[in-house]
């Protein structure tokens, strides 16, 4: 019954992972501000969160007690939160907080945060076992 639970947590990591790409695909149809390079560097964080979370997921049900691979759940938000103004700022300079694209920094942070609350309740129950 543990491993239903748990890997219901990490099916949600999975999803919000699955977010960031989805929320840049919604901001390209409905606005002119956010292009196919933004696109692309949503995938990013969706390839490697999801992957991290299916491999940490593979780890924990063969009950292995390594656990480096649950410390990648916490690193990459932790990553997307530093790295996402920071891409923002590089690419758009001084402008970067324009309304238009305020909302997907919102978004993309809020995610990040999501996934990180996760990721450290997650790893607790993993060193818990």
């Amino acid at each position: 019954m543990k491993t239903i639970a748990t890997n219901k947590m990490y099916y949600a990591y999975i999803l919000l992972g699955s977010l960031y790409l989805l929320t840049k695909i919604i901001f390209f149809f409905i606005s002119d501000v956010i292009g196919m390079r933004a696109i692309m560097h949503g995938t990013t964080p969706t390839v490697l969160t999801m992957l991290a979370g299916f491999w940490a997921m593979n780890v924990s049900n063969k009950g292995k007690r390594r656990s480096w691979e649950h410390w990648m759940l916490v690193l990459f938000p932790l990553l997307i939160i530093i790295l996402t103004p920071l891409i923002m700022l590089i690419e758009k300079g001084p402008l970067w907080l324009e309304a238009e694209r305020l909302p997907v920094l919102i978004i993309f942070e809020a995610l990040a945060v999501a996934q990180l609350v996760l990721a450290v309740f997650m790893f607790q129950k993993f060193k818990a076992r």
